[in-house]
């Protein structure tokens, strides 16, 4: 775990202490040195640290056992470094370090603390704040983090680790973070550790670990465990932290199928000749009308396909990945089934991009998300759009294939 720091005359790299690297008769190396407990070191090409190391320690004066350094933020007075760790302060925190030169590092403290209107689950955390991850959108200041067993709370929280944001404020002097805002980053069932850069041009970009601890992994026979996320575009606005896939992928559209107008009926399910793949994006607007649930099956194939159902009456929308293919298990009640919690606006809109064997959902223009893997046949490349209960319509849909030369 790390981060990178361009200063004007050296690259800096920010990392936890894991071994010896490099040669040590090369003046030039980058290396870090093996310490007790993970402690967090800073490494980089000029910064003199102890025994002739080229490391400066920004440990020493944390209390905590267990270290790990993610993120740097910049402040006009000084450099802030924020890192997790738990030992020592009894439940999982996010900690902070500052510098005015990335040599010589003060420990400032916890960076989150109690809070009115915040449940105390947040507070008490039996695990650390993996990965956290700080930037500033439209005015307002946000952290990324992955919490390790947040309790579930109603249709929230249902993965055994968890992804979250905090829209707040820091103190940089007193290293605090007032909280105004906790949401869930992601509802589906295999996302973790986002980080985030910013662009030449100004966006913020995101991406992050398509896998969950504490699975199954079916492709480990294969010799790799998880992917990464589409790279992800991250505004607030409105009030909230949305997500849009990064719109250089438009490039690799392809083949494009289009339908307008099909009603739904809980009949039978509606197929569209040509809109297939599971390499593809399907962008589709969904009006339920009268129907008690609409959706779409994706990775349709002899035996399998994974479910998207939308109940307008509960407000909820399902991912079902239980007859999706290869069985995945965990130590949650249920690995198969998300539900997020969607704010009613009418019509449904879903934009969906599969690859071979993941699934990445962005709903109602990326106010929410959900990612989850599915380990399906390469033949299941079916979708079907359907209705129940009533009467709805495919007001759109668009499907493109997506090709990498």
């Amino acid at each position: 775990a790390g981060t990178r720091v361009i200063d004007p005359e050296h690259p800096f790299r920010i990392e936890d202490a894991a071994g010896f690297a490099g040669d040590p008769a090369d003046p030039d190396a980058v290396r870090h040195s093996r310490v007790s407990g993970d402690l967090p070191f800073l490494t980089g090409f000029d910064a003199e640290g102890e025994d002739g190391d080229k490391d400066a320690r920004m440990s020493q004066s944390s209390p905590s056992g267990s270290t790990m350094v993610h993120h740097i933020m910049h402040s006009p007075s000084a450099d802030f470094v924020v890192g997790n760790g738990a030992s020592d302060f009894g439940w999982g925190n996010m900690i902070l370090f500052k510098s005015k030169d990335l040599k010589k590092w003060t420990y400032c403290g916890k960076l989150i603390y109690e809070q009115k209107g915040f449940d105390r689950d947040f507070f008490r955390l039996n695990g650390v704040y993996e990965c956290p991850d700080f930037f500033e959108s439209n005015g307002q200041e946000i952290i990324l983090a992955s919490p390790q067993n947040l309790p579930k709370k109603g249709h929230k929280f249902e993965n055994q680790h968890s992804t979250i944001y905090i829209a707040g404020k820091l103190n940089y002097e007193t290293g605090r973070y007032q909280m105004a805002k906790i949401r869930e980053l992601d509802a589906g069932f295999d996302f973790y550790a986002p980080q985030s850069m910013r662009l030449p041009d100004g966006r913020i970009v995101m991406i992050a670990w398509k896998e969950m601890w504490d699975r199954t992994y079916p492709m480990v026979e294969d010799g790799w465990a998880g992917t990464y996320t589409l790279p992800r575009e991250l505004e607030w606005k409105n009030g909230h932290l949305y997500q849009y896939p990064v719109r250089e992928l438009c490039s690799y559209r392809q083949n494009p199928v289009s339908a307008k107008n099909v009603p739904l009926s809980s009949d039978k399910e509606v197929r569209i000749p040509g809109m297939e793949g599971n390499v593809i994006e399907l962008d589709a607007l969904i009006d339920p009308g009268t129907a008690s649930k609409v959706g779409v099956k994706i990775f349709v194939g002899s035996g399998h396909e994974t479910v998207l159902t939308y109940d307008p009456a509960q407000n909820t929308l399902v991912f079902d990945r239980t007859r999706g293919g290869l069985r995945i298990e965990g130590r949650e009640d249920n690995v198969n089934i998300r539900t997020l919690d969607v704010k009613p606006e009418g019509t449904l809109r879903l934009q969906i991009f599969l690859d071979i064997c993941s699934a990445e959902v962005f709903v109602n223009g990326g106010r929410y998300v959900l990612t989850g893997n599915v380990y399906a046949d390469l033949t299941d490349t079916g979708i079907a759009f359907f209705a129940e209960g009533g009467e709805g319509r495919l007001l759109s849909a668009v499907k493109y294939d997506l090709v990498v030369e």
